[in-house]
């Protein structure tokens, strides 16, 4: 943990340029740059096994990664046409700050606050016995994918509406919410149902055990056939964040998610 967190600066970074070339209708870039990264990692990850380095190098390897990462969009941002970066003209600027703070606070108290409910949640699990652990574990790493997908549409619902916000186009605003909703919903309804079906060899994947796998499948069933409302959620909340209104989301998935923990 104490290495990981010399990558969270990068990690940031990261984010921030994401969030630029989104803000432009660029996501493929970011996706590119993050592929790129993820190869470095599998790269050093295996000459740290052959090399023989213990864990530490592994976690090495992921700080770096997230270095390539944050410096190809930082570079690529640098030589991009029209809106470029020119890093002697990078200064603090304060009224900006001020609404990036008053918009991202709450959103990430939002997550920071489901972050910790699964842990309460986790923590009960953990009380279950070792192959309650292990299905748990398995079907949470097959989850997370769909919520990937959940998150993304999220996001675009943030990008699209502050964008045609900012142009005062309202009805354009409700237009991009409506149409990703209907996106959002029938491609979180396809995975989930795909999902579902297959469980049983995905969970095999990760376990042997007659009832590890029992117990991984149950818990797919369970959560992915709510993912969709998960969905409905996040697209909400990135709609009202493009509105610049951050703190009535935030307020609702606490209050959900502390309800859910306890």
């Amino acid at each position: 943990m104490r290495i990981f967190y010399f990558s969270l600066p990068f990690l940031s970074l990261y984010n921030f340029e994401a969030a630029l070339y989104r803000a432009m209708g660029d996501s493929r870039t970011p996706l590119f740059a993050l592929i790129l990264a993820a190869a470095v990692n599998a790269v050093l990850d295996f000459a740290a096994a052959v090399l023989g380095f213990d864990l530490a190098g592994v976690i090495w390897a992921t700080v770096f990664a997230y270095l390539v990462d944050a410096a190809t969009l930082f570079i690529l941002l640098m030589r991009r046409k029209g809106l470029h970066l020119l890093p002697r003209k990078l200064a603090i600027a304060p009224m900006q700050m001020k609404q990036m703070i008053r918009i991202g606070l709450p959103a990430g108290i939002q997550g920071m606050v489901f972050s910790i409910s699964n842990l309460v949640v986790q923590a009960a699990i953990n009380s279950l016995g070792a192959d309650v652990m292990a299905a748990s574990s398995a079907a949470y790493v097959i989850e997370i994918n769909i919520y990937a997908f959940v998150n993304s549409f999220g996001q675009a619902a943030t990008t699209f509406v502050g964008q045609n916000f900012g142009a005062l186009q309202l009805r354009r605003c409700f237009e991009v919410t409506k149409r990703d909703l209907y996106v959002g919903i029938g491609f979180v309804l396809s995975a989930s149902f795909a999902t579902a079906l297959f469980a049983h060899p995905l969970i095999s994947l990760f376990a042997t055990d007659p009832e590890v796998i029992a117990y991984g499948v149950m818990r797919i069933y369970l959560v992915t056939g709510f993912q969709v409302f998960n969905c409905v959620i996040e697209i909400l909340s990135g709609s009202l964040r493009g509105y610049g209104y951050s703190p009535p989301p935030a307020l609702v998935v606490s209050v959900a998610c502390v309800l859910s923990g306890s």
